[in-house]
């Protein structure tokens, strides 16, 4: 696995000890490696993206989704990843188009993104 940064290696690790992913689990590998890997959504409340006591996401729906837009100020980057890991975890949760996903997005975002697509689906 190819980590971005030291930040980001760190901060994945203590999420998948913290929920004690097992290590087949594909789609909380892909969603712990966005969320760690960019470093807007690296400085959010993780607490209010993944409940780690029940070990599963707290993002209600689109209703819960639009609430944690606001509180979090997204840029359009950010907003990208966090839809694109929450449709990695679960494909119940709305993602944007192909285009929408990737025209945010700079290169080390792509990368990745590129990445977490290997995790989930390789």
């Amino acid at each position: 696995m190819i980590f971005l940064s030291k930040d980001h290696e760190e901060t994945y690790r203590r999420y998948i000890g913290k929920a004690q992913v097992h290590p087949e689990d594909k789609e909380r590998k892909s969603l712990f490696y966005i969320l760690s890997g960019n470093s807007d959504l690296r400085t959010k409340d993780i607490k209010k993206i993944y409940d780690f006591k029940e070990n599963m996401l707290c993002v209600g729906g689109p209703e819960g989704l639009e609430k944690l837009e606001e509180k979090f100020c997204l840029c359009s980057s950010s907003k990208a990843l966090l839809y694109l890991a929450l449709n990695l975890y679960s494909s119940s949760y709305e993602s944007l188009s192909f285009t929408d996903t990737f025209r945010h997005l700079g290169p080390e975002n792509y990368r990745l993104v590129m990445q977490a697509l290997k995790i989930r689906f390789e």
